[in-house]
């Protein structure tokens, strides 16, 4: 058994340039080897979720064939979790669009472009096994985002980004002068979305009490509810089977959209 290698610093600055080599010398064993075999792999440029070095290798080719000149320059990082063996890196990227890209299908256009973007990897025995790359929206590489208010309200607000509409049933109150889909005759597209703070089914109703009293005392404060609007959000308290329900309203509801979309199961 080989030892377990170390998340320190050291490793991850020889990852990270190591990393950006593979990328760049369009070799797909050499990228393949700093992965592991059921890496499980995200990226904003592809449509699907990918699994192994087969539905890696098929992602590169795509890239590699629609930007044979793809380089990556890493211009942050690499900053290491003080806890977690995992990693997050900033970089640009260039190329030129003289290939056919597929998926999603898009004609070459001979154009030059430049984006931006992250990745986030999680380690195992010195290699990635869990890999989440996105690119860009604010540098004009992605038209279309959906994310919550605390993503995109410091971009509303000085204007980086331009909120079209909400999913929610009224209008949030750190957007106003964003409509409802509802709003704009999509009636059937409404999601009210909210967080909650779930347990294991096998806990003992007391303790269930327990913490569900110590939430209701910490979410009833004034700080708590200001911080909260702080990052575009409003305050929700409910009772343990308040929540429960809930969540079995919004499972068939999800189901149905999961169903419709032709989202395989993960």
């Amino acid at each position: 058994m080989q030892p377990e290698t170390a998340t320190d610093q050291e490793f991850i600055a020889d990852f990270a340039e190591r990393w950006e080599a593979a990328w760049n010398s369009h070799q797909p064993e050499r990228l393949l080897e700093l992965m592991t075999e059921d890496i499980v792999y995200d990226d904003s440029a592809w449509p699907r979720t990918m699994r192994g070095h087969g539905d890696v290798r098929e992602f590169l080719d795509s890239a590699w064939s629609a930007m044979p000149d793809l380089r990556f320059e890493m211009v942050e990082g690499p900053f290491l979790h003080p806890s977690q063996p995992t990693a997050t890196f900033y970089w640009k990227g260039t190329g030129t669009f003289t290939g056919r890209l597929d998926p999603p299908g898009f004609a070459p256009t001979g154009a030059r472009i430049e984006f931006d973007g992250f990745d986030l990897h999680e380690y195992r025995d010195g290699r990635v096994c869990r890999l989440q790359i996105v690119t860009d929206m604010l540098g004009g590489r992605v038209d279309v985002y959906v994310d919550g208010p605390p993503t995109i309200l410091s971009h509303a607000k000085d204007g980086t980004m331009r909120v079209l509409a909400t999913l929610a049933p009224k209008r949030a109150e750190a957007m106003p002068d964003a409509p409802t889909l509802a709003e704009l005759g999509y009636q059937n597209a409404v999601m009210d979305p909210w967080n909650g703070a779930f347990v294991h089914s096998e806990t003992p109703d007391v303790t269930l009490q327990q913490i569900a009293a110590l939430f209701d005392k910490i979410t009833a404060t004034e700080e708590f509810k200001g911080d909260l609007r702080k990052l575009g959000l409003e305050p929700w308290r409910c009772a343990p089977a308040e929540l429960d329900a809930t969540v079995r309203k919004d499972i068939p509801l999800w189901a149905e959209l999961i169903t419709s979309a032709g989202i395989e199961k993960q």
